[in-house]
């Protein structure tokens, strides 16, 4: 069963040690694989947009088609039959496209979450040991498994929520604009106006995310290795210096989680204003227009029903703040693959070849960048199942010795 689920993963035999260094590079690369199936899952989740768009419209022609029949109701059901039969047929294409979201992204997610993880895992570990003495295994840990979960929930916020939102709003003002201009026009310069807003309000709140992230990722990272020193050096552990030492990181996070989500709740409040006025004045031109004849009652339903779609703009905005959020973390996790390697083998070097168990320095000359050489032409051949002591003064290079046959092996 396992080998069958390891078949299924689909990943590359060789993962690509070279990464995009953006963001948007970065899902390019691994949405590419599987851009068939993202795209069944954008289709899918674009039928709430008409969904929502769209129900306001069936309500005036109900009510439109309805009033036809005020003398002679025992004919409504027969004049609306096509209408109704519509609704629920529209309605049923509607909920197939979730379904097949939802089946899609069972398939799709999994897998696209495996080659990022594995990527960016494969990539880490091309790192010397400099890098990881000067790094905590928790905060890189944090870093590799967040960056799957922030690209998921990015991509699944974009399908499920900002492009059908946008597609409703602009179908509801069509829709408006036919009824009268004036309602379309205004609806849709309300919503434009909401998302300029919202967007400009959550750059911001990106740049407080990320900061929130870092330090979040440095508290995970301090515990882990707070945890690992109880594990490994029990005797020595001092459970109060411990906590005070996470207490300072601990500090930090809640002060970058207020200034977050401070910075939120000003925004909705500025949000929340912009609608009430939008609210009011739609619904004081609705029936103004109607007491004027301007609109007959079904249109006026219909400018009423639409106002629901202040709600999707609210939620839309409310998930701004996470979209953002999650870019803050996928940002903070790609630094993993913005630090360069710090030894990376010459031009013309050749690949290594095990062929009888044993190490063969032949003629070896190393250093790290910008220092002077630990190995000048140095050859030496440790035979498989040799038990070999290192010995000499301080500073010998015996450590690097032992480290530099960790790197190979």
């Amino acid at each position: 069963m396992i080998s069958t689920l390891e078949q299924k993963m689909e990943l590359p035999k060789e993962l690509p040690k070279v990464l995009p260094k953006t963001l948007p590079g970065i899902f390019w690369h691994f949405i590419k694989p599987h851009w068939k199936g993202f795209l069944l899952m954008l289709i899918g989740a674009l039928g709430w947009g008409f969904q929502s768009s769209l129900f306001p419209l069936f309500i005036q022609l109900v009510i439109d088609k309805s009033a036809d029949f005020a003398s002679n109701r025992d004919k409504v059901m027969e004049g609306l039959g096509f209408i109704l039969f519509a609704l629920v047929g529209i309605w049923v294409i509607i909920d197939i496209g979730f379904r097949t979201y939802d089946f899609v992204a069972a398939r799709v997610i999994p897998r696209f979450q495996a080659a990022i993880r594995m990527s960016f895992t494969e990539y880490t570990l091309g790192h010397s040991h400099h890098y990881f003495a000067d790094q905590f295994a928790g905060t890189i840990a944090s870093r590799i498994s967040r960056m799957p979960e922030a690209m998921t929930q990015i991509i699944i916020i974009s399908f499920t929520i900002f492009f059908p939102v946008v597609l409703a709003f602009c179908i509801n003002a069509i829709i408006l604009y036919r009824a009268k201009p004036i309602f379309g026009i205004i609806s849709f310069s309300w919503f434009l106006l909401h998302f300029l807003l919202s967007y400009l309000f959550t750059r911001k709140c990106g740049m407080y995310s990320e900061k929130h992230s870092e330090s979040l990722t440095a508290l995970n990272g301090k515990i882990v290795d707070t945890i690992s020193n109880i594990m490994t050096v029990r005797l020595f552990s001092h459970k109060p210096y411990e906590m005070r030492y996470n207490a300072k990181f601990q500090t930090q996070e809640i002060q970058k989680h207020y200034e977050l989500l401070q910075y939120n709740a000003l925004m909705q409040l500025c949000l929340g204003i912009l609608s009430i006025l939008f609210f009011a004045g739609m619904i004081y031109l609705g029936v103004w227009a109607f007491q004027q004849n301007w609109i007959s009652l079904g249109e006026l339903a219909l400018v009423f029903s639409s106002l629901n779609l202040i709600g999707l703009a609210w939620y839309m905005g409310m998930n701004f703040i996470y979209f953002f959020k999650e870019i803050g973390r996928a940002r903070e996790a790609m630094m993993l693959i913005k630090e360069p390697y710090e030894i990376t083998d010459a031009a013309e070097a050749k690949p290594l070849k095990i062929e009888k168990g044993q190490i063969i320095f032949d003629k070896v000359t190393f250093n790290y960048a910008a220092g002077r050489k630990l190995f000048k032409n140095k050859s030496v051949i440790l035979k498989a199942g040799e038990k070999v002591g290192l010995v000499g003064f301080f500073r010998f290079r015996k450590n690097n010795f032992c480290q530099f046959n960790y790197a190979i092996i």
